[in-house]
């Protein structure tokens, strides 16, 4: 790495071919999946709606986590479509009995790529697309600090593939750009206070801006982490006149890209008070299995393709469930070879990082108690959402191994010997791994995964330490090509698990859509929940987090004694001896009806239903089976008045007398009305619902939602483009004097 010669790293040329290759490649290797041998839409896999469903290339499942379809799809899918009708997304009348959309955060509602939801291509779209920011992000962050552009591609394609997006690809993974981009934005800063000249905080704001709407606060907040020591690491860097225009860079760019994010992080918070946050109260003693060890850090399909040989095996499921990325064990060993080749302050820092995260992980003290004193830490599931954070500590040391190959390779052997230590402590590991491990590999499929894992480790290590050894701007070349490969041979496994043929079953859906009306379903498995929000007819069901009290409240006392808070779905697993969901909807079967329950929704085959004589079924094909309640109770409802209701905002009453209207919505603060344009107050309704007065006669009555005094959020972000937009105005003003000075 060579010193500074200007402010800010500018493309060249030159960057052209890296560039385009950064880009390409995510697609390429998704290619698959776009030209339809494979189906990545979740629609197929995961909402339980799909006709002739074949499955993948190999068994499992293609994500760790089935949010991908449940939240980034299901819910993001609602929210675009909002958007393109008009309406900010800050509702969501088809999940529960109605729920905040926006501000449960994973739906990404403010996020652009979300409209790729809109398009049954649109998650491997979404994908793809993250992993060439993620790219581009990188190379930008290593080419600023002057790393060979062989080195910064290298090293971009590394953090593209890394080990999250290659396992999650819901709302954690839309976080990953914006590490790497923030800590651009912290150096843009940096090289500007070193060199006296104006600016270099615009960067950082936009980076900051795309961390908070991308939909997951958990990874902006741990990425956060890592972007402020970062930054504090440069600020000791610089001489002390220096520092507190360094400092005001930081902070205005940082509070701009709050600003500018407020309507999401307002909506949010505002959202926490009234809702169940899960483990979220307390994580610190959250950890994983010493076993995961192995995949997370040497060889990622040491237990097999995603939880392909899991079930039946309770510490393969904890593994599987709690996991969040990888490393290979030659990445690692790179990482070792590129901190020992320049042990600085901002090496010494991503270690540190590095460990820090480790032992928060998997419980090693007396580390872990530090790691749960950083305000912030105990509120986040770290095993599985800090990974993005060590993944790029390792990836930039590893860059910066092969970039000191190509430039100068040190003369002395401590390097060298350093990575070969590193790696034979590797394979011992994976040695030691496997053989304590040996008696759970019951599988046949499982003990090969095993064996080829090792195996495939130990040759990569083997290259690992040849080139090393050799280094020089030949070896560091293919092993760069080695690592990459691997990346991208690690990324691409999951994507063959999924299925190769499967349509949705749009005629049950229309089935719905033509009947249901203002009434809900509920299901015992098809249609799983929140695709009800996707295909915009109303279902009780949920898979929310945040999730609103009071309905999670009331589910337990009036509906479903044993329904999981963050999952209320007919099909989640219960504990062992307890009623199914099929026992407690036939206990309170009144009580679905109150809630304005028409249908329950069931696979075809299922006997249970028409136990149930009060049920008539109205539709059967192959994929579900729907049968009816009798009389609901309606959306809209008022005593001594004729009430309709064009859609779930508005209804006309006429009232012989004084009344009251109750509305089959969430009682929740943000909800106004007004009967004939003047206020009138909400007040709740068997615990649950909305309810108002009605004066005598004819009445047109108007519901609205959004967060309470968000118009202060939207001051806020109004403020914070404005501010950014004139700084860019001055930038340009600054660019064209100095061109025309020079000419």
């Amino acid at each position: 790495m060579q010193a500074h010669h200007e402010a800010a790293w500018r493309p060249q040329r030159g960057d052209l071919r890296p560039v385009i290759t950064i880009l390409l490649l995510p697609f390429l290797l998704a290619a698959p999946q776009l030209v339809g041998w494979l189906h990545a839409d979740p629609l197929i896999y995961t909402a339980q709606v799909s006709l002739g469903q074949a499955e993948g290339v190999v068994r499992g499942v293609p994500y760790i986590d089935p949010n991908n379809g449940f939240g980034t799809q299901a819910l993001g899918h609602l929210a675009a479509k909002m958007w393109l009708d008009g309406q900010v997304p800050w509702w969501n009348y088809f999940s529960g009995v109605g729920m905040p959309l926006a501000a449960e955060y994973q739906p990404a509602a403010f996020f652009p790529l979300t409209f790729l939801m809109l398009f049954s291509l649109g998650p491997a779209l979404q994908q793809a697309a993250l992993q060439a920011i993620t790219g581009l992000a990188t190379y930008g962050l290593l080419s600023h600090l002057r790393f060979a552009r062989a080195a910064a591609t290298i090293g971009a394609l590394l953090y593209a593939f890394n080990g999250t997006l290659a396992w999650h690809a819901h709302a954690p993974a839309t976080a990953l750009p914006f590490l790497p981009l923030m800590l651009w934005g912290v150096e843009r800063a940096f090289a500007f206070a070193q060199q006296g000249e104006l600016g270099g905080w615009r960067l950082l704001a936009l980076a900051m801006v795309a961390g908070l709407i991308c939909g997951f606060p958990e990874v902006s907040y741990v990425s956060g982490l890592l972007a402020l020591a970062w930054a504090i690491v440069r600020g000791f860097q610089l001489p002390k006149e220096r520092r507190a225009s360094y400092a005001g860079r930081i902070a205005l760019g940082g509070f701009v890209g709050i600003a500018i994010s407020a309507p999401q992080v307002y909506a949010f918070f505002q959202f926490l008070p009234h809702a169940y946050v899960g483990d979220h109260t307390n994580f610190a003693e959250a950890a994983l299995h010493k076993a995961a060890m192995l995949p997370s850090f040497l060889a990622p399909y040491a237990y097999g393709p995603i939880f392909i040989y899991a079930w039946g095996k309770p510490l393969f499921v904890h593994v599987w469930g709690g996991i969040g990325g990888f490393v290979t064990a030659a990445a690692l060993v790179t990482a070792v070879y590129g901190f020992w080749v320049r042990r600085d302050a901002i090496a010494w820092m991503l270690v540190v990082a590095f460990v820090m995260c480790l032992c928060g992980t998997f419980d090693i003290e007396p580390i872990d108690t530090l790691v749960d004193w950083i305000p912030g830490t105990k509120f986040v599931a770290f095993g599985r959402y800090a990974p993005p954070l060590w993944e790029f500590a390792v990836i930039f040391l590893a860059a910066r191994g092969i970039d000191a190959m190509l430039a100068n390779p040190p003369e002395r052997p401590a390097p060298r010997v350093a990575a070969t230590v590193a790696a034979l402590l590797a394979l011992l590991a994976i040695g030691i791994g496997l053989a304590i491990l040996w008696p759970q590999f019951t599988d046949r499929g499982m003990r090969n995964s095993a064996i080829a894992s090792a195996a495939w480790a130990a040759a990569t290590l083997a290259a690992t330490v040849a080139l090393v050894w050799r280094g020089n701007s030949r070896a560091s070349t293919i092993l760069g090509v080695v690592l990459v490969f691997e990346a991208m041979f690690m990324t691409f496994i999951p994507t063959l698990s999924n299925p190769r043929a499967g349509r949705p079953d749009t005629a049950a859906i229309d089935f719905l859509r033509n009947n249901l009306g203002s009434s809900r379903f509920y299901t015992l498995g098809p249609i799983q929940a929140n695709y009800g929000a996707y295909f915009e007819i109303a279902s009780i069901n949920h898979n929310y987090l945040p999730v609103a009290s009071r309905w999670i409240d009331f589910v337990h006392a009036n509906l479903d004694a044993q329904a999981d808070p963050v999952v209320f779905n007919g099909d989640y697993a219960r504990p062992p001896g307890a009623p199914t969901q099929l026992d407690e909807f036939r206990r309170n079967f009144d009580r679905y009806r109150w809630v304005g329950v028409k249908y329950l929704v069931a696979r075809p085959g299922d006997p249970g239903p028409g136990s149930i004589p009060a049920l008539r079924k109205v539709y059967s094909d192959a994929a579900m089976a729907i049968y009816e309640l009798p009389d609901p109770s309606p959306y809209f409802e008022a005593t001594a008045c004729r009430v309709s209701g064009p859609d779930r905002e508005h209804a006309v009453a006429d009232c012989e007398k004084p009344g009251r209207l109750v509305r089959r919505e969430l009682f929740f603060p943000g909800w106004r009305a007004t009967v004939n344009g003047t206020d009138a107050p909400i007040v709740v309704h068997g615990d649950l619902f909305q309810e108002i007065a009605l004066p005598g006669g004819r009445s047109e009555v108007r519901f609205s939602y959004a967060p309470p005094h968000i118009g202060w959020a939207w001051l806020a972000s109004a403020a914070g483009l404005l501010v950014l937009a004139a700084g860019l105005v001055r930038r340009a003003r600054r660019s064209a004097a100095s061109g025309r000075s020079a000419s």
